[in-house]
């Protein structure tokens, strides 16, 4: 077997691979299918009546997309140039906190427009 789960060179691939999986579904849904990934998955936050361009939503995933395309290539090349003990740091202290501020960013810039109006009676 070329990988076991308790191995650290899957744990390594596993994450490159989850974030590859993720850009490629958040950018391609840009182009395949009516509506984005992420238009599918948020509308509902969306208040009653208001809506936000199609334009915002599928820049938003592509702009998702590309990010955890590029944190999966910046993992293993950790992964693979660096000690075990840096990519256990890189991934606990720089991987996960910038995949949160990034998330949390792209939220506030998708939902821009709405944010400090107040939703109709």
């Amino acid at each position: 077997m070329l990988f076991r789960s308790h191995d650290v060179r899957f744990l390594q691939w596993k994450a490159s691979v989850f974030y590859w999986i993720a850009g490629l579904v958040l950018a391609g849904s840009a182009w395949i299918g009516q509506k984005p990934v992420l238009e599918r998955l948020l509308a509902q936050a969306v208040p009653e009546g208001a809506t936000l361009p199609a334009a915002r939503w599928r820049n938003a995933s592509i702009a998702m997309g590309l990010f955890y395309l590029l944190l999966g290539f910046v993992n293993i090349w950790v992964a693979l140039n660096r000690s075990q003990g840096d990519w256990v740091t890189f991934k606990l202290w720089i991987s996960i906190p910038a995949g949160i501020v990034f998330t949390f960013a792209m939220f506030l810039w998708l939902f821009k427009d709405l944010l400090g109006k107040e939703s109709p009676p």
